[in-house]
């Protein structure tokens, strides 16, 4: 009985071990890089990084497929079997071998992940597949009409340049082609755009078809696809390319969109706190912000009503915060402090000097934040400051003053650091 995987012939199957000890490797020496935690969005898209791997093994296999095909010609145009049968019969192990080292992949980026709401996306799942089965079908083509000494490394070269070359572009709808680029997705407050996988599926699908058609080219039982086929199929690769890249004009350098605020899960009065499901089920995140708003309303800083996870701009009814799945406390009284600090930079208002005051006088006011809003949560020296203090006496001095005095202070000198018609406010006498 003919065996199912013929082990002489399916150099996929041999590829699976350059393949799953690449992505080992890359996975170690980049382990800060290749896991994320408690979002599935992220998890799975961020494991298109490891494209590289599986298309390079999907295409090189592919490669020697194209050379069998290419030996078998003669017998397949006169085989009673269909050309799309044949084609399929030389195309499966391939696809599947770089399928297997996606999952590898998958598994390992979201390790830490694994009981998080959600799960993973089926259209990423499916842009994968898709991706993978393009560059079978580049490797395919080029052994189906160049001998193996070429077609083998120019395989692993198109594959590898392909993805590599797309993402590193500045014109950006070409790296929505390749799809790498789906792998910048996302933080917890952000979510990928469908507008990505879709494109890059599209384009895989037709694309790859088009190249099997210049595979199939003279070979194929068809009378048209074998007089026409390499006009065929040219001809339609170009079509499938600039539509597709037209379809993508209108996207940026990252293809993610701000996540929808009805998924956020609102809690509490005064204040109203708004969080992911992700954010709430990894950590006690809310009731950490709850105590060091209220610890900042004790001190004498008024706080908005409602706090959200968001990395939109604060406004005067709502204090917005980038809060990342499994914060620690200090991490959570750094970034709650950074945003009631201000959203906008320090304004440079002229004179060196004023503006070296102006900066110091912003760190001391985010270092009272950070000792006001930490109280009873976390040691303050464990929480990173966003600024640096120059001159730290004036911290010194500022705190010898009564506290509504030092709360007045820090409010006042919050709300001038973009005003450039402000001038210095003194720091309050004890």
């Amino acid at each position: 009985m003919r065996p199912l995987i013929p082990w002489r012939s399916r150099a996929s199957v041999w590829l699976l071990v350059p393949g799953l000890f690449g992505i080992a490797a890359y996975s170690v020496q980049f382990a800060s890089e290749t896991a994320v935690s408690g979002y599935w969005p992220a998890a799975f898209a961020g494991s298109a990084i490891f494209l590289a791997f599986s298309c390079a093994a999907a295409a090189t296999a592919g490669a020697w497929e194209g050379r069998r095909y290419r030996a078998a010609t003669a017998a397949i145009e006169s085989s009673s079997r269909s050309s799309a049968a044949i084609v399929i019969d030389h195309l499966w192990t391939p696809l599947t071998a770089g399928v297997l080292l996606q999952l590898v992949a998958i598994v390992l980026m979201s390790r830490n992940t694994w009981g998080a709401p959600g799960g993973p996306s089926a259209l990423v799942g499916l842009t994968f597949v898709s991706i993978l089965f393009f560059h079978t079908c580049v490797g395919f083509t080029l052994g189906r009409w160049l001998p193996p000494v070429a077609s083998l490394p120019l395989s692993l070269l198109a594959s590898y340049s392909w993805l590599g070359f797309t993402w590193s572009v500045d014109y950006f709808p070409l790296r929505y082609l390749a799809g790498l680029v789906i792998s910048d997705c996302c933080s917890v407050e952000t979510s990928l755009d469908d507008r990505a996988p879709i494109i890059a599926t599209a384009f895989s699908v037709l694309a790859g078809c088009s190249l099997l058609m210049l595979a199939v080219a003279r070979s194929a039982s068809g009378g048209r696809l074998r007089r026409l086929g390499v006009q065929i199929g040219t001809g339609s690769f170009a079509v499938v390319t600039a539509v597709s890249l037209i379809a993508s004009a209108g996207l940026g350098p990252t293809p993610v969109v701000d996540r929808p605020q009805s998924q956020a899960i609102c809690s509490g009065d005064r204040p109203t706190i708004c969080l992911f499901p992700e954010q709430r089920e990894q950590s006690r995140s809310d009731a950490v912000i709850r105590k060091a708003v209220g610890n900042l309303t004790r001190s004498g800083i008024a706080a908005q009503p409602t706090v959200r996870a968001s990395n939109a701009p604060s406004t005067p009814a709502t204090l917005n915060l980038i809060v990342q799945v499994r914060m620690t406390k200090a991490d959570l009284v750094h970034s709650l402090t950074t945003s009631v600090l201000g959203d906008a930079e320090v304004a440079s208002c002229g004179t060196e000097q004023d503006d070296a005051e102006r900066f110091n006088d912003a760190a001391v006011a985010n270092r009272w934040l950070i000792d006001a809003a930490s109280n009873g949560i976390v040691a303050a020296d464990e929480v990173a400051s966003a600024l640096q203090m120059d001159d730290p006496s004036v911290f010194s001095e500022l705190r010898r003053a009564p506290l509504p005095a030092q709360a007045a202070w820090v409010t006042a000198t919050i709300e001038r650091l973009t005003d450039c018609s402000v001038g210095h406010i003194p720091v309050p006498s004890a």
